[in-house]
């Protein structure tokens, strides 16, 4: 009977861990990562017309700063008393370089969206995923399933390790150390005793773990969201200036608001970049997952204890194997996801703007200079 009530116990307690995982089961649910996925396709789909419903409003923009371009490119040439080959060679490169920069822009075949769209396509040919746009969602599950796999560990150690505690009572009262008692009060001191046996080798241990899985999940789950979302904003921000092109090519007829344009021009090289350090690294959280779930299960840990005392004049020999989770690896394998999501976060932006360091020098060419 005791035998009986050890294991519907123990069984009890296996089964009470996964009511703890409503997150991961919710996640499991068939297209949930399309959620994540759906902000970027709904993005671009909102945006799709704007390049066209923009691009009349860049024409007249175009031809209203080239009309004030042409004003003081007349002005300085007649103050510079230039001759008339020279003027025409300076024009038609003024005006070469403007209707360079208006094709790049409005060509299907060219522009920002073309630029990001190379970066896009060697980067997710780098990070070896097949649909780049479908890597945030699945990061997201694959962030629930690490914190599955996490509390699956700490179920299977908190569930042996109430039926060691189970044993060890049993074990006591097998050896004749404590009474039966009256109405089973000798079972609830064997019980204390063997309470008293695991606080003196393994609780401290298995309450600090409790702690740390706790944390864990939530970093598990949460960091992996984060990387998910660094994908989303950048594949959203390309969206948008991708949506915004046409326009600041209109900025580009005049030497004063050129400026402008070559900032927007770089700015595309930026997201490229960041694009093309982003996916891979992003995509690499995938193959740590499988790294970082095999320590997490590794990190249960059997330990057979031996523990021999004096108890009620009558000395107690016991030896019952228990298991439960190693903090300091769950310790170690959160600390290497922070460093990982932290990596995920700062080293795309801060390189790519270093490495896309551009001197284009549009005002000076559109002005006819040759600085």
């Amino acid at each position: 009977m005791k035998r009986t009530v050890s294991r519907y116990l123990a069984s009890f307690a296996l089964a009470a861990i996964p009511v703890l995982r409503p997150t991961a089961a919710l996640a499991q649910a068939a297209g949930s990562e399309r959620v994540v996925v759906g902000i970027v396709d709904q993005f671009r789909k909102a945006t799709a017309g704007w390049p066209s419903l923009f691009l009349p409003y860049a024409q007249m923009l175009l031809l209203g700063l080239l009309s004030l371009e042409a004003y003081l490119s007349w002005a300085d040439w007649q103050t510079r008393q230039i001759g008339l080959e020279r003027v025409v060679a300076e024009a038609v490169r003024k005006l070469g370089v403007i209707a360079l920069v208006w094709a790049f822009f409005t060509n299907p075949l060219l522009g920002p969206e073309q630029v990001i769209t190379v970066f896009r396509d060697v980067a997710g040919h780098a990070a070896g995923v097949s649909d780049a746009g479908a890597l945030p969602g699945d990061l997201v599950l694959q962030g629930f399933s690490l914190a599955d796999v996490l509390l699956r560990a700490a179920g299977q150690a908190m569930g042996e390790l109430v039926t060691a505690w189970w044993e060890i009572s049993r074990n006591l009262i097998e050896q004749g150390a404590v009474d039966g008692g009256f109405l089973g009060v000798g079972v609830l001191v064997a019980h204390l005793h063997a309470l008293r046996i695991l606080a003196a080798t393994v609780l401290l241990d298995v309450v600090f773990s409790t702690v740390v899985v706790g944390i864990g999940v939530v970093v598990l789950e949460v960091g992996f969201a984060f990387v998910a979302l660094q994908v989303v904003l950048v594949e959203l921000e390309t969206i948008l200036l991708i949506g915004f092109g046409p326009f600041f090519a209109g900025f580009a007829s005049f030497r004063v608001t050129a400026g402008m344009t070559e900032a927007f021009l770089k700015q595309a090289v930026v997201l490229g970049l960041r694009l093309f350090l982003t996916l891979p690294l992003a995509a690499l959280g995938m193959r740590l997952a499988d790294f970082w779930s095999r320590n997490l299960l590794a990190s249960v840990t059997r330990r057979t204890l031996q523990p021999q005392f004096v108890l009620d004049g009558r000395t107690v020999r016991l030896s019952v194997e228990v298991v439960y989770l190693d903090p300091m690896v769950v310790v170690l394998v959160l600390v290497s996801v922070c460093f990982y999501v932290y990596l995920v976060w700062s080293y795309p932006s801060k390189y790519a703007r270093a490495l896309a360091d551009l001197r284009l020098n549009l005002p000076a060419a559109v002005a006819g200079k040759a600085g």
